[in-house]
């Protein structure tokens, strides 16, 4: 950012042009790790890290199965999904810092809620955790 604030031309509120950059950088990264092939770190296996309690195989199955719904996402999807929902702009703000409409944002945020929800829905999470079998393979 302290690279780009000399070409900060006032045109846009400064907190959309600082989340333009915030975007732009996600992007690059995104791309990048989806080039770059890693191995997984088992959470058994990192010996500092310790739970407050013990966490039930099923709620860390359910975790997993989420973030795999949600790392599927297109980053346009994602990018739009998590600038609502977790930064919590508003649809203006997100058309604003991904530069398109405010049609677009409702439908790339309607769209994103609507696969990880079918995702969820194919792995049997639509249930409460009460419904659902104990055992994935009953």
């Amino acid at each position: 950012m302290h690279r780009a604030l000399p070409r900060f031309d006032h045109r846009s509120l400064f907190t959309t042009w600082l989340f333009q950059i915030a975007k732009n950088r996600l992007v690059d990264e995104l791309r990048f790790r989806e080039r770059r092939i890693r191995p997984s770190v088992e959470l058994d296996s990192v010996r500092s890290l310790r739970l407050a309690s013990p966490v039930p195989p099923q709620a860390t199955e359910d975790m997993d199965i989420l973030w795999r719904a949600i790392g599927a996402l297109s980053p346009d999807l994602k990018m739009a999904r998590v600038l609502r929902d977790v930064i919590g702009l508003s649809y203006a703000e997100i058309a604003d810092s991904l530069e398109t409409t405010l049609a677009a944002v409702k439908w790339r945020i309607y769209a994103a809620r609507e696969t990880v929800a079918a995702e969820l829905t194919r792995e049997g999470l639509d249930r409460p955790v009460s419904a659902r079998p104990a055992d994935r393979g009953a």
